[in-house]
């Protein structure tokens, strides 16, 4: 038979416990409520917190949350998304303060400054959530890139770019732009446009086009 006193001390445990997992946080979704000029966004949690005593409390607006990239060799490639307001994210908790390190960059390790652990403040944005999944349908086998109208769909054996409305650019502006394939077709309902000081065929100028 387990006393009294064992189960004032088990309810105290069991309550310090709880606390303490409620302060943990590892990831959670939000909405993107301001986008701020420095590589920032304030978000919201999607998620209440439930206080030690049972009471549902809505999350403040974290503000200045850093807005995650995938680039590589110091920035110099990267994959950029915009982002705007009301936008859904996903939110990655790090293990220590990040504040440091996010102004310092990676060349040096930043100082904790604080002994909190897994703070909901100290998270990456990151725009890879949608809560109505029924919009962005899976692929099976092609990578694409949309933006709005517009797509790059590039497959095991063809890649496509399509636009219903807008203009479609190449430029180089010191380079070369090469075309190669066994055939090469352009086709047009109604013009092709081709400005040069000069032409070549073969390897022969032929000069300007009349």
């Amino acid at each position: 038979m387990v006393s009294g006193s064992n189960i004032s001390w088990k309810q105290a445990m069991d309550s310090h416990f709880k606390s303490a997992m409620l302060s943990i946080h590892t990831s959670f979704p939000a909405k993107v409520v301001a986008v701020n000029g420095d590589g920032t966004v304030n978000i919201q949690p999607l998620i209440n917190t439930v206080l030690s005593d049972g009471t549902i409390k809505e999350y403040d607006v974290i503000p200045s949350a850093r807005v995650g990239t995938l680039s590589t060799n110091g920035g110099k490639i990267s994959i950029r998304l915009p982002i705007y307001v009301d936008d859904e994210v996903w939110c990655q908790v790090s293990e220590r303060d990040i504040s440091g390190v996010v102004s310092q960059g990676s060349d040096s390790t930043a100082q904790n400054n604080v002994v909190d652990r897994f703070d909901i403040v100290d998270c990456i944005v990151t725009p890879i959530f949608n809560t109505d999944f029924t919009k962005l349908p899976i692929e099976l086998d092609k990578l694409e890139l949309h933006n709005e109208d517009n797509k790059i769909s590039i497959g095991n054996t063809s890649l496509d770019i399509y636009s219903e409305s807008s203009t479609i650019n190449i430029t180089s502006e010191s380079g070369v732009i090469t075309l190669k394939a066994p055939t090469v077709n352009i086709e047009s309902d109604v013009a092709i446009n081709l400005t040069t000081p000069s032409l070549t065929h073969n390897g022969v100028n032929i000069g300007v086009l009349p």
